[in-house]
C-alpha cells in the first residue's frame, strides 16, 4: 500500500515538473505579447489572434490534465502549439502592420 502511494505521488510530481515548464513558457510568451503591445510591434487584432492560440493551449493542457495522467504524446502535441505560438508572436512582432 504504502508502495503505491510513493509511486502515485512520484507520478503526480512529474507531471507537475512537466506542466511547470509549459505553464513558466506561457507566461513569457504572455509578457512578449504584452511587451509588444506595449511597444506598438503588435496591434490590438493582432492580440486578439495570439490569445485565441494560448487559449487553445490551454485547453490542451487542461484536457491532458483532466484523466490525471499526461502522456507524452499530449505533452509533445502541447510543446509544438507551444513553438507555433512562439513563432507567430515573432512574426507578429517583426512585420509592418500599422499600428494605429
Amino acid at each position: 500500500m504504502k508502495k503505491q502511494i510513493l509511486v502515485i505521488g512520484l507520478m503526480l510530481t512529474m507531471c507537475q515538473i512537466g506542466f511547470g515548464q509549459i505553464n513558466k513558457r506561457q507566461q513569457k510568451q504572455d509578457k512578449r505579447v504584452e511587451q509588444g503591445v506595449k511597444s506598438g510591434e503588435i496591434t490590438k487584432k493582432e492580440k486578439a489572434q495570439i490569445e485565441m492560440k494560448q487559449a487553445k493551449i490551454q485547453h490542451m493542457e487542461n484536457q491532458a490534465r483532466a484523466d490525471g495522467k499526461v502522456t507524452k504524446k499530449e505533452k509533445a502535441a502541447i510543446t509544438k502549439e507551444q513553438n507555433e505560438a512562439n513563432r507567430q508572436i515573432n512574426r507578429k512582432k517583426t512585420n509592418r502592420k500599422d499600428r494605429n
